[in-house]
C-alpha cells in the first residue's frame, strides 16, 4: 500500500507542469489570445536536468521566454517535465524562434542548472542573452532617465565623425542640440533635416537606429545545396540556417511581422541581396508574375507512389516567381542568368508572401551609415553643386535651343529632299512617257516608211507604165508630122 502511493505520488509530480506570467505579459492559451497582445519575443532563458541525474522518473526543465509588448516587458515561466514544458514553450514560436529556441534547449541538457527549489518559478535566471531592460527594468530607466549620454543615432554620428556641435548649431541653439544629442529631448523632423542638410545625411539616420530583424533562411537559384544534416536543396529551394543571424531592414519596411531571406550565389548578380516579405498564412488568389516566397505542401509517399493522407507530409519553401498558367501553378527563376529556369512544377501552394524589396545590406551597412563627411566638405560639395546646377540648366538651355535647330535643318532638308524626290518622279514619269512616245513614234514611222515605200513603188510603177504609152504615142506623132511635113514639101 505504502509503495502504491509513493508510485502515484511521484507520477503526479512528473506530469505536472506551472505556468507563471510576469510584467507586461497577460495570460494566454490560445493563438488568438497570443496574437492579440502583439508580443515579440527577446530572448529565451533555458534550464534542464542533466541526462541520468534526474530526480524524478520524467526530467525536468524550466523555460522563461522573455517579451517585449505595447504593455511593457515580460515574461512567461514554465517549469515542469520536459516534454510538456518543450510543447507549451513552442506553441507559438515562428520557425526562426523555433530554431534559435532548439539551439538554447540541446545545450540546456548539459548544462543541468535546473534549480529543484524553486518549482514555481519565482527566481529570476536571466542570463547574458537577455537584453538589460528585462534584467533591471528599474534601473534601466533610471539610467535612461538621468545619464547625460544617452546613446542616440544623432550622438554616434558626432562621436565617430569628431564633428563639433558648435559647427552643427545655429545661433543660440547649441543648448537645444546638446539635449537632442543626450536624449533628454526627441529630435523633432524639421531639426532633423536642417542637421541632415549639414551633414550630407539622411533625416532618418539621425532619427531612427538601423532595424535588424532575423534572417531565417539561405536560397541558392543556380545549383543544388546542401545543410549539415546532408539535407537536400533544389536551386530556388529555402535551406534553414544553423544559426540566426540579424539583417539590417530599411526603415520604410519595418513591421514586427517582417521576414527575410538572402541569396548567397557569389556568381549571381542577386548575391547577397536580401528578400524582405511580410509573414502572412495564406494565399491571395490575385498574386501572379510576381516574385514570392512560396510554401509547398509535400506529402509522404510510399515506393508505389501512394500518399499516405492530406496530414502527412512536409513542407518546403522557394522564393521565385509564382506563376498560374492554365489549372496548373509553377515557380520560376527569378535569375535569368541561370540555367534552372522552373523551379518547382505543378505545385501545392499552401502559403504565398508577395517581396515587397530586393536589398543589398551593403548599401545598409551599420557603420557606412554612420560615417559623415566634414562640414567642410560638404560646404565645398554644395558649392560644386551649385555650380553643377546652373552648368546642367545652361546645358539644358543649349540644347534646347540645338535641338531646335537641329530639327529646322532637319525639317528644311527634309523638305528639300521630298521635292527633289517629288521632281525625280515627276522626271522619271515623263521620261517613260517620252520613252513610250518615241518608241510609238519609231512604230507609226516604220509604218509609214513601209505605206511610203511601197506607194512609191506603185508610184513608180504606174510612172514608168505612163511614160512607155506616152513615148509609143509621141513617137506616133513624131512620124505623123515627118509624114504630113515630107506631104507638105512635096507639094510645094
Amino acid at each position: 500500500m505504502m509503495y502504491y502511493l509513493f508510485f502515484m505520488a511521484r507520477k503526479h509530480f512528473s506530469v505536472k507542469l506551472n505556468t507563471r506570467f510576469e510584467g507586461g505579459v497577460k495570460p494566454f492559451w490560445t493563438e488568438k489570445e497570443y496574437l492579440y497582445q502583439d508580443l515579440i519575443v527577446n530572448g529565451f532563458v533555458i534550464q534542464r536536468e542533466l541526462p541520468g541525474y534526474s530526480r524524478t522518473d520524467i526530467p525536468l526543465a524550466r523555460v522563461d521566454i522573455y517579451y517585449d509588448s505595447p504593455n511593457g516587458i515580460g515574461q512567461k515561466r514554465i517549469n515542469g517535465v520536459e516534454i510538456k514544458v518543450y510543447k507549451e514553450a513552442t506553441k507559438f514560436l515562428t520557425r526562426s524562434e523555433l530554431h534559435e529556441f532548439n539551439l538554447k534547449w540541446t545545450k540546456a541538457k548539459y548544462e543541468g542548472k535546473y534549480d529543484h527549489e524553486d518549482p514555481l518559478s519565482r527566481k529570476d535566471i536571466s542570463d547574458n542573452s537577455i537584453p538589460a531592460w528585462h534584467k533591471d527594468p528599474v534601473a534601466w530607466k533610471e539610467k535612461n532617465k538621468n545619464t547625460n549620454y544617452f546613446d542616440t543615432p544623432l550622438q554616434d554620428i558626432i562621436l565617430k565623425n569628431n564633428i563639433d556641435p558648435k559647427d552643427l548649431a545655429a545661433d543660440g541653439g547649441l543648448s537645444s542640440l546638446y539635449n537632442y544629442i543626450q536624449g533628454k529631448r526627441e529630435l523633432p523632423k524639421n531639426k532633423a533635416e536642417e542637421y541632415a542638410k549639414l551633414l550630407g545625411l539622411a533625416p532618418q539616420t539621425l532619427m531612427f537606429d538601423t532595424k535588424m530583424i532575423p534572417c531565417w533562411g539561405n536560397v541558392n537559384l543556380h545549383k543544388q545545396t546542401a545543410d549539415i544534416h546532408s539535407n537536400r536543396y533544389t536551386p530556388g529551394e529555402v535551406r534553414y540556417n544553423e544559426e540566426i543571424y540579424t539583417v539590417p531592414c530599411p526603415a520604410e519596411l519595418y513591421r514586427y511581422d517582417i521576414k527575410a531571406i538572402q541569396i548567397d550565389f557569389d556568381k549571381t548578380a542577386y548575391h547577397g541581396m536580401i528578400a524582405y516579405y511580410y509573414e502572412t498564412n495564406g494565399a491571395d488568389p490575385r498574386i501572379n508574375n510576381k516574385i514570392c516566397m512560396v510554401r509547398t505542401y509535400q506529402p509522404l509517399e510510399d515506393d508505389k507512389g501512394n500518399r499516405f493522407g492530406t496530414e502527412h507530409g512536409y513542407y518546403k519553401y522557394f522564393l521565385g516567381i509564382y506563376q498560374i498558367y492554365g489549372t496548373k501553378k509553377r515557380i520560376l527563376n527569378l535569375d535569368p542568368t541561370s540555367d534552372v529556369k522552373v523551379i518547382a512544377d505543378d505545385v501545392d501552394v499552401d502559403l504565398i508572401a508577395p517581396i515587397v524589396s530586393l536589398v543589398r545590406p551593403a548599401y545598409m551597412d551599420i557603420d557606412a551609415g554612420l560615417k559623415a563627411p566634414s562640414l567642410d566638405n560638404v560646404n565645398k560639395l554644395k558649392e560644386l553643386l551649385a555650380i553643377d546646377e546652373l552648368n546642367k540648366k545652361e546645358q539644358q538651355k543649349n540644347s534646347k535651343i540645338t535641338e531646335k535647330l537641329n530639327q529646322f535643318i532637319s525639317d528644311e532638308f527634309y523638305e528639300s529632299e521630298k521635292e527633289k524626290k517629288q521632281l525625280r518622279k515627276d522626271l522619271d514619269k515623263y521620261i517613260v512617257e517620252m520613252e513610250k512616245l518615241r518608241k510609238q513614234n519609231d512604230k507609226i514611222q516604220a509604218e509609214v516608211s513601209k505605206y511610203f515605200n511601197e506607194y512609191t513603188k506603185e508610184k513608180e510603177n504606174m510612172a514608168w507604165f505612163k511614160t512607155q504609152k506616152i513615148g509609143s504615142k509621141a513617137e506616133k506623132l513624131d512620124d505623123l508630122f515627118n509624114f504630113k511635113h515630107k506631104d507638105e514639101k512635096k507639094r510645094a
